[in-house]
């Protein structure tokens, strides 16, 4: 009895604390209360509930293992970091398994071509009382079925080989972009490759220009000792020194920053260290081989996104038809197999045990037919929706080929106008070269005005900028070319 009383009072104890464990999570329930974890107003900053630091960002989230960075003493050529960015750049591991995912969905898609076969297992113990004139007699019931079920479609009029083919074409879809996505994380590392060897080179220029105009302050120095010169000349010599010695410091500023988008380009953190290889003494692109007619014709042809475009059409076309193919009915085998074993048992007060097995097979076999008559025009309705999408996705091809012959021609005429600019660039340093070393040498012995050097200086400091920045337009134009007509091989790169 006292055993008994004790299992009781565990039982009791159990439940209430199953009962306070339910009332407190009740009370914490975000269906009473939901808005509770939302902002107190509209000036609040929202904290999530518990650990905050587990939304914080990992700051080395983005080294894959095994990454092979570049090392901070070695200069990197173009080449070796497009090699790294196609490895290395979330934008191109993503694309990838974005297309993993597609080639799974075909594989999901066979799946229907196959038989579903499932295991259901039945099993039950009853127990029967029954009054009796000498008492109550007992009963028991042992039920196992052991049943394994099998569902194939036969016929579905073409829903599956529609289902099949919409997963293919954006498979296919998935894969184009993964190589348009190539291209851009290609073109990418060219551009900011080519604007941070700009900037590097535009840094040395300055420098350059700041040695001149202490040059300049020096001699203007140097006639003021001599009272050739007066006090006026030299401090508006001084105040060219200091503003060149500005323009150091911005470049250099610059340069960090295109250091920074380069990095951002390959897929590294910023603040890794690393040196690249100047082009500013590379051959140029020396001329346009062919014509913008060609080169449309040629994007038209092999761009990776045109191509992704026309097997979302073709997808699209593929839910047309099996939006056609619901107005049909389908056929399928269905069939089990299996055995059940029975056993029964009982007996009472002065009644013998009794004991009964049972055992029999189960199996079965049939053909089903479902065609849904009705649905509200659900199915029509889903015709309609399948075909305006179909149009809108032959629009948005349509789009993307004028967009696609919109950048050829924009990018070819940007690099025609840099060829052309090239030559002018280099016409104008050469002059200025020319006119800074004879107005510095004319001042010096007194035959020139400090203003007309100081002029001479700044169309030299103009006419290197001009002459790096038309470089590196003309570098990023032919990229940008050969971008837009969809003609950068993997691996093709450079000047």
């Amino acid at each position: 009895m006292l055993a008994r009383r004790a299992g009781a009072a565990v039982c009791t104890l159990v439940l209430a604390a199953m009962s306070l464990g339910a009332c407190a999570r009740i009370r914490e329930s975000a269906a009473l209360d939901p808005l509770r974890r939302a902002p107190a107003q509209a000036g609040g900053e929202f904290a999530p509930p518990g650990a905050p630091e587990a939304y914080r960002a990992d700051p080395e989230a983005w080294r894959e293992p095994g990454l092979s960075l570049p090392a901070p003493e070695a200069e990197q050529e173009l080449s070796a970091l497009v090699s790294l960015a196609l490895e290395t750049n979330p934008r191109t591991r993503r694309a990838w398994q974005e297309a993993r995912a597609a080639a799974a969905r075909v594989g999901r898609a066979e799946s229907p071509y196959l038989p579903e076969i499932s295991a259901a297992p039945d099993g039950s113990r009853t127990k029967f009382a029954i009054p009796t004139a000498t008492g109550t007699e007992h009963f028991y019931l042992w039920s196992l079925e052991p049943v394994v079920e099998l569902q194939w479609v036969l016929l579905d009029f073409g829903r599956r080989g529609a289902n099949l083919e919409r997963s293919r074409q954006e498979l296919f879809a998935a894969g184009f972009t993964l190589n348009r996505g190539l291209q851009d994380t290609i073109f990418d590392v060219q551009r900011s490759f080519y604007a941070l060897d700009a900037r590097e080179a535009l840094v040395r220029a300055a420098e350059a220009d700041l040695v001149a105009a202490t040059s300049v302050a020096d001699a203007a120095r140097a006639r003021l000792a001599n009272g050739l010169a007066t006090k006026p000349e030299l401090l508006l010599a001084v105040q060219e020194e200091a503003e060149y010695a500005y323009a150091v410091e911005d470049a250099r500023g610059r340069a960090e920053a295109a250091r920074a988008d380069l990095a951002r380009s390959v897929g590294f953190a910023a603040d890794l260290p690393y040196r690249i290889r100047s082009l500013q003494d590379q051959p140029l692109p020396d001329g346009l081989r062919e014509s913008v007619e060609a080169l449309i014709d040629a994007a038209l042809a092999r761009r990776p996104d045109l191509a992704a475009e026309l097997a979302k059409v073709r997808a699209q076309e593929a839910e047309l038809a099996r939006e056609n193919a619901r107005f049909w009915p389908t056929f399928s085998l269905r069939g089990h197999m299996g055995a059940q074993r029975l056993a029964y048992s009982g007996g009472g007060p002065g009644l013998p045990f009794r004991r009964f097995d049972g055992h029999r097979s189960l199996y079965g076999a049939y053909l089903e037919m479902e065609w849904k008559i009705f649905e509200g025009f659900d199915r029509v309705n889903a015709v309609r929706e399948k075909r305006a999408g179909l149009e809108a996705a032959r629009a948005r091809l349509a789009q993307a080929e004028i967009d696609a012959m919109a950048e050829v021609w924009k990018a070819y005429a940007d690099l025609k106008a840099a060829l052309r600019k090239l030559d002018f660039a280099e016409a104008l340093l050469a002059a200025s070269q020319e006119a800074y070393d004879a107005g510095l040498a004319t001042y010096e012995v007194g035959l020139n005005t400090i203003t007309n050097l100081l002029i001479a200086q700044r169309d030299l400091s103009r006419g290197r900028a001009t002459l790096i920045e038309t470089k590196a337009e003309l570098l990023t134009s032919s990229a940008a070319l050969a971008h837009a007509a969809g003609a950068m091989p993997i691996g093709a790169v450079g000047p």
